[in-house]
């Protein structure tokens, strides 16, 4: 999963990381740690959602599209729900759709929420440009501090960024 990834830049200089396990060896290994213990769950998904927000910078711009990107995909299971004729169709279709389309628009719905900016623009009209910076300045001087003190991940993350000169 996506909290499995490994930081770039942490091997020794001169010495090459080892190969990430592929994406299948990963989802094996979340399920193997679900299935013994469904507590599991809740770290694996936090870990996620960290990788997501720290690879899009972890400030501002990268809750943003965090949030776009999770309100994309909630859209798109909730209208395969809709869809479905039963649980087991819908279940059946998911599985289907995981492996065939949904890599592919969940790959949409991350370049789309990269552009997160311009969506809100679309939406809010010439209100998105207030609403940006009021939500950046908010962002920087009320939430920072209190995110990075709950996600230390974060921080680590950006003091990683500047020391390699990101």
């Amino acid at each position: 999963m996506a909290g499995d990834r490994q930081p770039r830049g942490d091997a020794a200089p001169g010495r090459a990381r080892a190969p990430r396990p592929g994406r299948w060896a990963r989802l094996r290994r979340n399920l193997d740690a679900l299935r013994r213990d469904p507590r599991a769950a809740g770290p694996l998904v936090r870990g996620a959602v960290l990788d997501i927000w720290s690879t899009r910078g972890g400030g501002f711009y990268g809750l943003g599209y965090l949030v776009t990107f999770s309100i994309l995909e909630v859209r798109l299971i909730v209208s395969n729900m809709y869809e479905s004729d039963g649980v087991v169709s819908f279940f059946t279709s998911e599985i289907i759709d995981y492996v065939l389309r949904l890599g592919v628009q969940s790959f949409v719905n991350g370049v789309l929420a990269l552009i997160w900016p311009l969506l809100l623009l679309d939406v809010m009209d010439v209100w998105a440009l207030p609403a940006l910076l009021a939500g950046y300045l908010l962002f920087e001087h009320l939430l920072r501090a209190r995110l990075e003190a709950w996600f230390p991940e974060l921080r680590a993350a950006k003091l990683q960024r500047r020391s390699r000169g990101d």
